[in-house]
Order: C-alpha cells, then structure tokens, then sequence
C-alpha cells in the first residue's frame, strides 16, 4: 500500500476509499494491523514497486494508478491482471502542469504545455485511460 508518510496518494485517494468502504476499522485493519504482523507492505513509490512486487510473487494485490496496471497488463503483457474500482467507489484523481516562473528554457515549457492541451496529447491520454487534460 501507498505509504501516507510520503505518498499523497495515501491520504487523498486510499485511505478515503477505505474508510468510504469499509469504515475506520477498515483503514485500521490495512494501515495498522496488517502493517505491525508484515502483511501489508508499505511502499515509497506504489506504482513502480507494486507490479515489481506482484510479478515477484512478494504481494497478491495492491493498489496502483489505472495507467500503471494498463502498461503491465495490456502493453508489456506482464504476468499481472486489473482489477477495477466500481465507479461508485473510486476517486478522480487530477494531475496539473505549469509553466515555471524561472524556466531555463521558457520556449520549450510553452510548447509543452500548447502540446498537452492540443489534440494529439487528448487523444493519447484517453488511449492509455488517462482523462484528457
């Protein structure tokens, strides 16, 4: 699981999906319990060692971005499966970009951004289950 410590993820999408499912005691069965007996293993970056751990046969499931799981199942074919969050009980979670006031190359951050909002960038974060920026 997301480690709250260092992964926002933990405290803004995982643990309120917990409780929204299964209440404190759920969050506490997760993050407590299961973390004192070595059940549930605290990671520093989920997405890149969940599916590392899975395929190592360290872990059965565990909690990763849709996009993650996607690459690992669809594209890599690794030997990992998805399991979706019904909608009702998933969580939207948005990315931003922005330009730097001090960029070392402001040209370059503005046509970044001109590309993430454009066509082409709409039409690849929806192929890989992303939301369009």
């Amino acid at each position: 699981m997301p480690n709250p410590e260092w992964e926002g993820i933990a405290k803004h999408a995982i643990i309120p999906a917990l409780k929204k499912t299964g209440g404190e005691s759920l969050v506490n069965i997760v993050y407590k319990e299961k973390v004192k007996n070595g059940t549930t293993f605290l990671t520093h970056i989920h997405h890149r060692q969940t599916p590392v751990r899975i395929m190592e046969r360290k872990c059965s499931a565990g909690v990763v971005w849709y996009t993650e799981a996607y690459f690992h199942d669809k594209i890599a074919h690794h030997p990992i499966s998805i399991v979706s969050v019904p909608a009702k009980d998933n969580k939207v979670v948005a990315y931003t970009a922005g330009l730097m006031r001090n960029a070392p190359n402001p040209e370059a951050a503005k046509d970044f951004m001109k590309f993430m909002v454009g066509s082409t960038a709409q039409n690849l974060y929806k192929r890989y289950g992303f939301m369009a920026p």
